[in-house]
C-alpha cells in the first residue's frame, strides 16, 4: 500500500466514503517521503476489546464516558481505548475534548505532546495546525476499524526536524501565489 493510501486510511475510515480535500491528503504524504514526518502503523486494542467497550457503554448511564464524551459508542470507545493505551504506554495522563489551537482533538496528553484523532477524521488539516501553532511531537489517528481485521489499528505521525519551520516557508509560499495570481 502506497502512502498517500495509508494517509486517506487513516483520515477516512470505517463505512465512510473518502470525501476529503485530496490536496490536503498530497500535502501530508508529501511531508511523509521527504522525511518531515514520520508515520508509523500499530495495534491500539484488539477488535475484541473495542466491542466489549462498547458494549459496556451501551449498558452503562455515568461512566468515564462521559469525561470522553462526544460521537457515537464506537466513536467514545476508540477515545477510552486510546487514553488507555497512552496511559500505559508513557504514563501520561490524558484530557478528553481539550482545546487546541481553535480545534477539540480528542484526546491531549497533558504534557501537550501528543494529540489522538479517532474515528472519521473530517479535516486533516488540523493535524498539521497541531503540529505547527500547537508544538505537538505526534499525532495518532485512530480510525473506526476494518470490521474483516482482529485489531483497531492506530498510525502515529511523528514530527521530524525541521518540520515546524518547512510549514511556516509554505505557508508563506502559497501566500506569495496567492497574492501573485491575485495581481498584488
Amino acid at each position: 500500500m502506497d502512502i498517500y493510501t495509508h494517509v486517506r486510511d487513516a483520515f477516512y475510515s470505517g463505512e465512510h466514503a473518502f470525501t476529503g480535500d485530496r490536496q490536503v491528503i498530497k500535502d501530508i504524504s508529501f511531508l511523509i517521503n521527504e522525511g518531515y514526518l514520520n508515520l508509523q502503523l500499530f495495534p491500539i486494542a484488539s477488535r475484541q476489546e473495542h466491542l466489549t467497550m462498547m458494549r459496556d457503554l451501551e449498558k452503562k448511564k455515568k461512566t468515564k464516558a462521559d469525561e470522553a464524551s462526544g460521537g457515537s459508542t464506537e466513536h467514545i470507545a476508540l477515545k477510552l481505548l486510546s487514553g488507555e493505551y497512552l496511559q500505559k504506554k508513557f504514563g501520561l495522563k490524558v484530557l478528553y475534548e481539550h482545546p487546541l489551537c481553535g480545534y477539540y482533538p480528542d484526546i491531549m496528553t497533558n504534557d501537550g505532546r501528543i494529540v489522538v484523532e479517532c474515528g472519521h477524521t473530517n479535516n486533516p488539516e488540523k493535524m498539521l495546525t497541531y503540529f505547527k501553532q500547537g508544538n505537538i511531537e505526534e499525532c495518532i489517528l485512530v480510525p473506526y476499524p476494518d470490521p474483516e481485521k482482529q485489531t483497531v489499528q492506530a498510525y502515529s505521525l511523528i514530527a521530524l526536524g525541521e518540520l515546524k519551520n518547512f510549514l511556516d516557508f509554505w505557508e508563506s509560499e502559497k501566500r506569495a501565489e496567492l497574492l501573485k495570481k491575485l495581481g498584488r
